[in-house]
């Protein structure tokens, strides 16, 4: 959840104590050598403005939250108060000796606490004020979102991918030759990427090929999909039986062109599909649709990674450039080469697409090529490369070009109709009101505004055989900073599926603009070896844990800070409530957390959380209470006895941020 509200100022919290030796002792595990003495922190300095919307903790949002919960569980959300500001109620605490917390996390000794606090937060563990045994009331909850041991399984989409259309002129005619069936959708698992304007429908079907009753693709224009499209060309003059014949054309047509732009080398589409016959092909053979090359004499081929996180970088349109680091452990001729180009290994060098170059540490530039497979604007196979045009934006991300008019037709998939110019040699497009596409220089004439011409997202090649794979090994290993690594999921693959329909389970009219993985190891094993902890602690019952997937809303400026170091209410929780105790905040349902999200678009985290024993908590809490039934505190608090959908959890290895949604 997460989210905030401006509040009356604070005074500034006390200086934070010195850690104890015990809790240097729980960060040891970061490096091999042994702790050393940890100096006296310096006063913690009130929060920046720039964090003051502090995701984690529940505040009273906007939308009439309050009224939510009022109706549904009971609670009249009280006024929100500052973190470190102190009421009536607060008491110095006592000088006591240091207890154990949860699962053995120890809480210091409270005698060099300054008074007046009324609450003392070190490490993951919090002292202070907090409901007895006796008066906290057990809570019963149920797994809403399993994470099914990190598997991600195979996935139907509850959304379908509907193309964006806007009103066609009653006086334009639309362009049937430019329309195609979606190669993609045929070969990659029956779903496709966004902004796709062709129809998706059985290609054999369209060739009258395929009688098969079990066909998982559409035999027919029925689908929302499809409709979107229709919708202009099918009247009283042009049928649906119509629009399959001239579809069925525009696939002969496909066989017979030749491309005029691509000239040099590229990679055989036939040896990725298994079936090229030339025993001297003139193309490329190699098991991928691309390959990032520099040239130093002769042409030197990127290893992977390096090689697909170019790649992930290029398929963005707003991304002109990238700066990448040569890793690499391999003996070869080629690495001994790449390594004199970038400087030694680990050295870093920046890549720019509008020049195709690259500049090394050394202040040298090199010339840089992309091979690819054709165009696949000819081809209807799934092993050619789908070219997207984007028209560059001067107030944000570059704008696709889903349609609109040409000096002859109107056009549904007007990126189609600039990449099949492009492809017969044609050097600009011009519309009926005088506009000009110009193909050379790639620019939008009358503006000013330049074209983007960038591939389509390829689908992981983890994920292509569509079998199920364990979260852990969908990272893409390069981690850009040495600590966490962001991964842009393709839409249309079986884990962007997987979020996708967690979130519209509970959250629906949305529309997801895209999903981030967020790969982090440091939290992971941390989050890895708490829950080995609290199986040993319930005796082997994993059931206890009722481990799931829960959502937290927060906003984008603060998102790097989380992938770092998780979610923390400490550092930006500090002007929301503590309505069910004063911790990280979670929700089971995406609606709740969509009124935390805050920014356009706003953003959603979906983490997996340990929830373990659970009693209803209350404002005055700083740590759960314990559990008579165990003797032992309880794990997280909750806002009902039963049903409950929000959750509080007090340790942060509890929890792993695991993708990062952005959506209007």
């Amino acid at each position: 959840m997460g989210g905030s509200q401006s509040t009356p100022a604070a005074p500034p919290p006390a200086p934070k104590p010195a850690a104890s030796p015990a809790y240097t002792q729980h960060y040891s595990s970061f490096s091999s050598q042994s702790t050393p003495t940890v100096p006296p922190p310096a006063p913690k300095p009130t929060a920046s403005p720039a964090y003051t919307p502090a995701y984690p903790s529940f505040s009273s949002p906007v939308n009439n939250y309050s009224s939510y919960y009022s109706t549904t569980s009971g609670v009249t959300l009280p006024q929100q108060t500052s973190r470190g500001s102190t009421s009536a109620q607060s008491t110095t605490l006592a000088a006591t000796s240091a207890q154990p917390t949860p699962h053995g996390r120890p809480t210091p000794s409270v005698q060099s606490l300054l008074p007046g606090l009324d609450h003392v937060s070190i490490g993951t563990a919090k002292v202070g004020s907090a409901s007895t045994a006796s008066s906290a009331s057990p809570a019963t909850v149920n797994v809403t979102h399993d994470v099914h041991d990190y598997v991600v399984e195979k996935a139907v989409s509850t959304n379908k991918l509907v193309p964006d259309l806007g009103c066609v002129p009653r006086s334009s005619r639309c362009d049937r030759h430019i329309l195609r069936v979606c190669n993609i959708y045929n070969q990659r698992n029956f779903v496709c990427q966004k902004f796709c304007h062709r129809f998706h429908v059985c290609l054999k079907w369209i060739n009258g090929q395929c009688n098969s009753n079990s066909c998982d693709c559409d035999h027919s224009f029925n689908s929302t999909h499809n409709q979107m499209l229709t919708q202009y060309l099918v009247d009283q003059r042009f049928s649906e039986d119509q629009l399959k014949e001239q579809l069925k054309k525009n696939v002969d047509f496909g066989r017979r062109a030749r491309s005029k732009y691509e000239t040099g080398a590229m990679i055989c589409s036939h040896y990725l599909a298994g079936r090229c016959v030339h025993q001297n092909c003139r193309n490329i053979h190699m098991k991928q649709k691309f390959s990032w090359e520099i040239q130093d004499g002769t042409w030197v081929r990127l290893p992977d990674p390096l090689n697909q996180s170019l790649e992930e970088a290029y398929c963005d349109p707003s991304k002109d450039e990238v700066t990448l680091t040569l890793e690499t452990k391999s003996d070869s001729s080629d690495q001994h080469h790449l390594s004199k180009i970038f400087g030694q290994n680990g050295s870093t060098g920046d890549f720019d697409f509008r020049s195709m170059t690259f500049r090394s540490s050394k202040m040298k530039i090199f010339q840089v090529r992309r091979l690819s497979t054709p165009s696949d604007i000819f081809a209807n196979m799934g092993t050619n490369t789908r070219w997207l045009w984007f028209l560059e934006s001067q107030y944000g991300s570059p704008t696709f070009l889903t349609h609109g008019e040409t000096d002859k037709f109107y056009q549904l998939a007007l990126s189609d109709c600039l990449e099949r110019a492009l492809q017969n040699g044609e050097s600009e497009v011009r519309t009926r009101n005088g506009n000009i596409y110009d193909l050379v220089n790639m620019n939008f004439m009358q503006y000013g505004m330049r074209l983007i011409r960038r591939p389509a997202k390829i689908l992981s090649t983890q994920m292509q055989d569509n079998k199920p794979i364990h979260f852990r090994k969908l990272w893409n290993e390069t981690i850009s900073n040495g600590v966490f690594s962001v991964d842009q999921i393709a839409v249309g693959s079986n884990e962007y599926i997987f979020v996708d329909n967690i979130f519209r389970t509970t959250l629906s009219g949305i529309s997801i603009h895209k999903i981030f993985r967020i790969q982090n190891s440091f939290l992971w094993d941390d989050y890895q070896l708490k829950k080995k902890k609290m199986v040993h602690l319930f005796k082997g019952d994993v059931q206890r844990l009722k481990e799931q997937y829960m959502f937290h809303g927060t906003k984008a400026s603060v998102l790097d800070k989380i992938y770092e170091g998780n979610l923390d209410w400490r550092l930006y929780g500090t002007n929301v409530g503590c309505v069910y105790g004063r911790g990280t905040y979670f929700s089971n349902q995406a609606r709740v957390s969509h009124g935390y999200a805050s920014g356009s678009p706003k953003v959603i985290l979906l983490a997996m959380v340990l929830v373990g024993d659970a009693c209803v908590g209350n404002k005055s809490m700083d740590y759960p209470p314990k559990n008579p039934a165990t003797n032992m505190h309880y794990d997280t608090t909750v806002n009902s006895t039963s049903n409950p959908t929000i959750f509080v959890k007090y340790n942060d290895d509890e929890y792993y941020p695991a993708y990062a949604v952005y959506y209007d």
